[in-house]
């Protein structure tokens, strides 16, 4: 199911093909923004009527006679603080459902939205074997441990995706510069078009259809007049740059760091698991890499991978 031939019409033929694991993982996060949409509905029935119920007592209190209801009074007023206090743990329930639900809405939106659509052109998708995930003696501390790993790793890689080249490459990017400008400022030499006796120089800087020089001649003519001295121009400050990253080094370090992501949010999620089947409340982040969420991982088949290598 994970690479059919057949276009996929809908939300439904996306889904089916998804590996049966993880089409169960996306049902199960259905349940929990359906089911938590019922309780809410249900918590706010409750609600209403609680602040009916308190309502109603506060004004049979206000009813009563205090120099001759006394009792009666202070039973109303004993009923009506353990309404209050259910009103109170009702609101308390209410504001965590809600958040759990908000938080499984907003993360099986990225998988319908975001990554559903993706499995157009992803050809192949499989169940992720995951070694045996050690029950967390823990859960809120470990998974509080491991997101702030996430949160580091995450850090570095946009230091990594954004560092600037080293010295010697901003030069090699510099010479190539100058000399794509210099290509530009070389002037014309060519036969006139009415008498080929004669000759006619284009030059950059000046255009047959307007006596306005065109924009960025000036410099490229100067790179074509001097080029070494525009290099060298150029390249002042470029020794001072730290942080600079190979090329080589950041592609590498990225796709290190990405994987060590990934790793980490599969972590992540079992997690996860275990913490909602301790009954425990707990968020997902939304910006989770669904091959985590949904336990999937992409690969090459077989014989994919024998005709790469010839």
């Amino acid at each position: 199911m994970n690479n059919p031939n057949w276009p996929a019409h809908s939300t439904a033929d996306l889904i089916a093909r998804l590996p049966l694991p993880a089409r169960r993982k996306l049902r199960a996060i259905e349940a929990l923004v359906n089911d938590g949409e019922a309780l809410q509905r249900a918590a706010d029935e409750r609600y209403r009527a609680l602040q009916d119920a308190a309502f109603g007592l506060g004004g049979r209190i206000a009813r009563c006679d205090p120099q001759v209801e006394a009792a009666r009074i202070s039973e109303l007023k004993a009923e009506l603080a353990g309404v209050q206090a259910d009103l109170e743990t009702l609101a308390m329930d209410r504001g965590k459902r809600n958040g759990m639900v908000g938080n499984a809405t907003q993360v099986l939106a990225r998988l319908r939205d975001g990554f559903l659509p993706s499995l157009e052109t992803v050809a192949h998708l499989r169940p992720f074997t995951a070694p045996a995930a050690r029950p967390a003696p823990d859960i809120k501390s470990a998974l509080l441990k491991v997101r702030s790993d996430i949160g580091n790793a995450e850090v570095e890689l946009t230091r990594v995706q954004h560092a600037p080249p080293t010295p010697d490459e901003i030069k090699v990017q510099l010479r190539q510069h100058v000399q794509a400008l210099a290509d530009k400022g070389t002037p014309r030499v060519i036969s006139k078009s009415d008498d080929r006796s004669k000759i006619e120089v284009e030059w950059p800087d000046a255009s047959p259809f307007t006596q306005a020089a065109p924009r960025g001649s000036a410099h490229e003519l100067l790179a074509w007049l001097f080029p070494q001295q525009v290099f060298e121009q150029l390249c002042e400050g470029a020794d001072a740059i730290s942080g600079g990253i190979l090329a080589a080094e950041r592609v590498s370090r990225i796709a290190e760091l990405t994987a060590q992501i990934l790793d980490l949010e599969r972590v992540e999620e079992s997690l996860v698991e275990q913490a909602l089947a301790a009954g425990l409340e707990v968020h997902r982040r939304p910006s989770a890499s669904p091959l985590a969420v949904l336990g999937l991982e992409y690969y090459t088949p077989v014989s994919a991978a024998a005709e790469a290598a010839e």
